[in-house]
């Protein structure tokens, strides 16, 4: 059964490689607009990191986190939004309630792919992943500023947790996108996870109180995306985030597939 599993992520993680590989060719057909794409990509998450810089003109500190580790948050969360949506949003989940109403579905089904990776995975925007090392860069950045030494260990857990904050974006993600199979007017439940990630997924862990924080710790779990990854890599191992994040992830991918499975029962293609 084991060796089933793993033989099944090998071939998908192939079939990714291509469809990557594609995309690549498909986004730098037209040089001039790729490169307009990247701009606006980088452009946007450079306003995001200059809102911090003027914030800090101002404040010390921000529930307990200083300037850099604030920028590390960024760093984070620049990386994560940029792979999410380029691997998830932009051409799969945002675009699926209009698939569903033009009949675009019938042919994904037909493929003799997992209906779950061929509509949400299979059509990566390679614009925004190509955009992702700038996250990568002021987490580097970040950490020369704090003279900080970071172990290995709380690295490695740092990324177990973000892994885990990704796989519970895209669970809630297909969550409220499969609705679309349901109602079919439903156009923007979509972007309600973008929006909410926008809004929660910049700030530290540490300024939610109250219910807020119940919310974001076990009902949408967003605050394993980016704060808790960087506390972790920052501040050292709390392994009841981690045996947490690793919970949560594992229950809401198995809602998600539950989720999926039941309400795709519910479309009706172009032909009916």
């Amino acid at each position: 059964m084991m060796h089933m599993g793993i033989k099944t992520i090998k071939k998908y993680l192939r079939i990714y490689r291509v469809l990557l590989k594609y995309s690549l060719i498909q986004s730098t057909a037209y040089r001039t607009s790729f490169f307009v794409e990247v701009v606006v990509e980088l452009g946007y998450q450079v306003m995001f990191i200059v809102f911090f810089g003027v914030l800090f003109g101002h404040i010390t500190e921000i529930a307990g986190w200083s300037y850099y580790e604030i920028l590390f948050l960024a760093g984070v969360n620049v990386f994560f939004s940029e792979v999410l949506w380029g691997m998830v949003f932009v051409f799969g989940l945002s675009r699926l309630p209009e698939d569903i109403k033009n009949g675009s579905v019938d042919a994904a089904l037909l493929k003799p792919l997992n209906p779950l990776f061929n509509l949400t995975l299979s059509k990566p925007y390679f614009t925004s992943l190509i955009s992702s090392p700038l996250g990568l860069y002021l987490m580097g950045y970040s950490v020369v500023q704090l003279h900080r030494a970071i172990s290995i260990t709380d690295i490695f857990f740092g990324t177990v947790v973000f892994c885990c904050g990704m796989v519970i974006v895209y669970s809630v993600s297909v969550i409220l996108s499969s609705a679309s199979f349901l109602f079919l007017n439903i156009a923007s439940f979509p972007q309600i996870i973008e929006r909410t990630l926008d809004v929660y997924t910049r700030n530290p862990h540490t300024i939610y109180t109250g219910g807020l924080r119940i919310i974001l710790f076990f009902i949408v779990p967003l605050v394993f995306v980016s704060s808790i990854p960087s506390s972790t890599i920052l501040r050292g191992v709390e392994f009841q985030y981690v045996f947490l994040g690793i919970g949560l992830a594992a229950i809401f991918l198995c809602a998600a597939i539950l989720t999926w499975n039941r309400m795709i029962r519910y479309y009706s293609s172009a032909s009916s």
